[in-house]
């Protein structure tokens, strides 16, 4: 089974409730996430992969489990993850993925239609479904 890590991210204001997401140049709209590294655990890849695909830094972290439900022979860990202010609305973030891409990073509203494909469509119900018994303020 592969690990993955997937940072869920309020904005800061959360009015109206908006998460972290990113337009990928090549593969499209997609929530922070990534591969656990070996001698990683979940969290620490959470904090790594924000900083990788966005720039910004986690300040505080609160676990929401894990799905299998995700993607075939891959276990999804979620956590709830402020980040240090200010935010932008939207910005382009410089990877190292692919050789070089930039992620168009923005928000997303909890309550309106997702704008991904299929994996990141399970892992946003998961994502909601988490989120339904806490607050994002």
């Amino acid at each position: 089974m592969i690990f993955k890590a997937c940072p869920v991210v309020p904005h800061p204001d959360g009015h109206p409730a908006r998460l972290l997401s990113f337009l990928h140049p090549l593969t499209g709209s997609q929530l922070v996430k990534g591969t656990v590294e070996p001698g990683e655990n979940p969290l620490q890849a959470m904090r790594r992969e924000l900083f990788e695909e966005t720039g910004l830094r986690a300040r505080a972290i609160i676990d929401l489990g894990h799905s299998d439900d995700v993607q075939p022979s891959e276990r999804w860990h979620f956590a709830l993850v402020r980040v240090r202010g200010p935010v932008k609305e939207q910005w382009l973030h410089h990877t190292h993925d692919g050789g070089g891409l930039d992620f168009h990073c923005r928000w997303t509203a909890v309550d309106s239609p997702h704008p991904f494909e299929e994996r990141f469509a399970r892992a946003w119900d998961v994502i909601q479904s988490r989120l339904a018994l806490r607050t994002l303020t």
